[in-house]
């Protein structure tokens, strides 16, 4: 190995580099609650299971999740995610 390379460089070589988060499609991080998921997309399922109200679509339930507009609609976000098979057992 080149001694000439600080740790950090060489670290970035050796990153994994994982498909993009099922539900927004940004960067993913992991599987998170048994779905490759980005930590957005993890902390908000998390937090939608502590939640006592469901939520409301305004829009018929046809909302885009994509990474720029994932929190526009949350309710169709949460659907997406338990469609994806997102579960508190899937830790």
């Amino acid at each position: 190995m080149d001694k000439t390379k600080s740790i950090g460089q060489r670290k970035k070589k050796s990153q994994l580099v994982l498909p993009p988060c099922r539900v927004c499609e940004g960067n993913a991080t992991g599987i998170h609650y048994g779905v490759l998921t980005c930590q957005g997309c993890k902390a908000f399922f998390q937090r939608y299971q502590k939640r006592k109200e469901p939520y409301v679509c305004s829009r018929n339930g046809n909302c885009d999740i994509v990474a720029r507009k994932r929190g526009i609609c949350s309710a169709c976000r949460v659907e997406k995610c338990t469609r994806l098979g997102m579960s508190k057992t899937g830790e």
